[in-house]
């Protein structure tokens, strides 16, 4: 916050306005227990991270298939927040890995609807985020996902959290 002198046609006033920086949580944000909270991508507004400061994270869990956008990475470097990543595995191969063989594996960066609903969290990346989850070391903590494909997985992983508590 910052202040600065008010001019009014050169008159010296000691009124002073007040700027304020606009900050709005991260879409489909939410207090899940105590320093334990959930979102979707930060990154999609400038004004999240602004929000994000105030909870005075100590670490970030991203369930994605895809990689931590730059500005999340930016952002947890620079206030010494530890990301974790645990990626969506695939439970079934590609189509293109059921060709005979002849074809590379897709990248995941471009997946068709269908390989995307192939999806699922292993039961070790729940397990892995949950022991992160509850070690009060890493509070406070946020759980967010980049993708939709992997939005159930921080619903379910959360909603543990809340049954063991």
């Amino acid at each position: 916050m910052s202040t600065r002198p008010a001019s009014t046609n050169g008159n010296e006033s000691s009124e002073t306005a007040i700027h304020v920086q606009k900050i709005s949580p991260p879409p489909l944000f939410a207090h899940v227990c105590p320093y334990i909270y959930r979102s979707a991508d930060p990154s999609t507004s400038s004004d999240s991270f602004a929000f994000l400061d105030t909870l005075s994270l100590k670490s970030v869990v991203l369930l994605s298939i895809e990689y931590p956008s730059k500005q999340l990475e930016i952002y947890c470097a620079r206030n010494q927040i530890e990301l974790y990543h645990f990626g969506i595995e695939r439970r079934w191969p590609t189509p293109n890995l059921l060709n005979y063989g002849h074809s590379k594996p897709s990248s995941n960066l471009f997946l068709s609807s269908h390989e995307i609903n192939s999806f699922s969290v292993l039961e070790s990346i729940v397990k892995d985020a949950l022991e992160l989850l509850l070690d009060v070391r890493n509070h406070p903590i946020l759980v967010t996902d980049i993708d939709s494909a992997s939005h159930s997985a921080s619903h379910s992983t959360v909603y543990s959290v809340n049954q063991s508590e």
